[in-house]
């Protein structure tokens, strides 16, 4: 019987390492960019993992029965052991960012290594060490996964309570940073130039619409704009070495150390000293069971076989509702679960009511300095909102019609009047003359949003998404 358990130990370990494991592994590696889990995602996967080793199991009881045995042990053997290495080492599919993950290119060097190693493991578990090697691997998954689930356990198993040092202002010396993702500068000057009443609302700032963001993507972007304008790519390699180069230098938490009380909101939660006044959304949807599986996917074996579109979203959602009795917090959340966007967009669409409530609850809390660092990530493209800020990504011919340089405008007029409603709360406050207010954006948009007559509009290497605009 032991040996019989030896011989399909890798049916075993298979789906738990495929369905468990290396989703475990991925979100402690994206910890900052994974906001919210589910207990629906985490029973649907064990689930699956249980499905897919009885399955694996009765395949290889046939093809026994059939005296095949020894080739279906061999396949098994090596997918294991090509999975362990390219969910733990060498992944196969490179993560670009912003994109779903069917669109990861493959990184050809990797699946070599990856499939190389495996054959050498095959060989290797059909020989005498094959007990040593299973008890390796063993150690080493466990391990890793030990790891990862302390990691999740430590960040997500907190209390949710709503902290509310984000809506203290002081009635003495305010500096207010609110950032929303994604708007070009031009668009905003467009639309102010259009409407003399909107731009009167913004009389005494200083608008800088002739600049250039130093990265293309949110986290570096808003790093280097805390620590100051400086060629960070030839010292960094990585955004998690640029934050953690010199926090004590990013201009949170100077402020802190200096006699101002700061609350962060988002990513300028990165490398904040103050851990108890770092603040998230409270309402962004948890990673969803098809984006999760499909993540997996393209790191092991490729995203030439993930799953199409939102391909698992009716079991995710029948099971959330029926199993566990669960309820949406909010109609808008209704909505964005039906969005057209792609499955990550969904993770920051919901910012806009964290943007509310900030607006909505703002008080004076305290006579001493106070700083606020916040970025809202709904307005990053495709466009979702319209010019009044109504969601309309669940509709389907509205979401085409939007995806250009006209929904882009539309959505900044959305964006610049959330500026006002702030400005005007500062204002009701009392607050206001005595606040510095900084009002920005990180960066532009893809290629299609922009005015194909314009610089903007102009590609790098030639990329269908990436261009100069991306920059403004």
């Amino acid at each position: 019987m032991l040996t019989k358990m030896k011989s399909s130990l890798q049916l075993i370990l298979l789906p738990s390492v495929l369905f468990l494991c290396i989703p475990a592994y991925f979100i402690k590696l994206n910890i900052r960019d994974v906001e919210n889990l589910d207990a629906t995602v985490t029973a649907i996967l064990l689930a699956m993992a249980l499905i897919l080793t009885v399955v694996l199991i009765a395949v290889i009881g046939l093809f026994k029965w059939l005296r095949s045995n020894f080739f279906v042990r061999l396949i098994t053997e090596f997918l294991f052991f090509f999975v362990v290495i390219t969910g733990f080492l060498f992944p196969v599919s490179i993560s670009t960012g912003m994109l779903d993950a069917s669109q990861y290119p493959i990184d050809l060097l990797n699946l070599a290594i990856a499939a190389g190693l495996a054959a050498l493991m095959c060989w290797v578990s059909n020989g005498k060490h094959r007990n040593t090697l299973y008890i390796g691997l063993m150690i080493f998954i466990g391990l890793n996964t030990a790891i990862s689930g302390f990691e999740l356990y430590t960040k997500f198993a907190k209390s949710k309570e709503r902290a509310v040092s984000l809506h203290q202002v002081s009635s003495g010396k305010n500096i207010l940073v609110l950032s929303l993702d994604g708007i070009p500068g031009s668009a905003a000057k467009m639309v102010l130039d259009a409407d003399a009443s909107l731009r009167n609302k913004f009389d005494g700032f200083t608008m800088f619409n002739k600049v250039a963001s130093s990265s293309p993507a949110t986290s570096a972007s808003i790093a280097t704009s805390l620590y100051g304008n400086r060629n960070y790519k030839s010292s960094w390699a990585t955004e998690k070495e640029l934050w953690d180069s010199n926090p004590d230098g990013l201009l949170t938490n100077y402020l802190g150390a200096h006699g101002y009380t700061v609350s962060t909101y988002g990513v300028y939660n990165f490398s904040f000293h103050d851990a108890d006044r770092t603040h998230e959304s409270t309402y962004v949807l948890p990673i969803s069971l098809t984006e999760l599986i499909n993540f997996t996917i393209a790191r092991t074996i490729t995203s030439t076989f993930t799953l199409p579109g939102n391909s698992l979203d009716g079991l995710e959602s029948w099971v959330r509702n029926n199993v566990f009795n669960a309820e949406q917090e909010h109609q808008l959340l209704l909505q964005i679960e039906n969005s057209h966007a792609p499955g990550w967009k969904k993770d920051e669409s919901p910012t806009v009511l964290d943007l509310n409530e900030y607006i909505e609850e703002l008080h004076i809390g305290s006579s001493q300095p106070v700083a606020h660092f916040s970025h809202f990530t709904f307005s990053h493209f495709p466009v979702e909102f319209d010019r009044n800020c109504q969601f309309m990504g669940w509709d389907a011919r509205w979401f085409t019609l939007h995806q250009n340089r006209y929904g882009v405008l539309e959505e900044t007029r959305c964006t610049l009047g959330a500026f006002t409603k702030f400005l005007d709360k500062l204002k009701a406050l009392g607050i206001y003359d005595n606040s510095l207010v900084v009002l920005k954006s990180d960066h532009g948009k893809p290629v299609p949003f922009n005015d194909p007559r314009s610089i903007e509009s102009a590609t790098i290497r030639g990329h269908k998404l990436w261009g100069l605009g991306r920059y403004a």
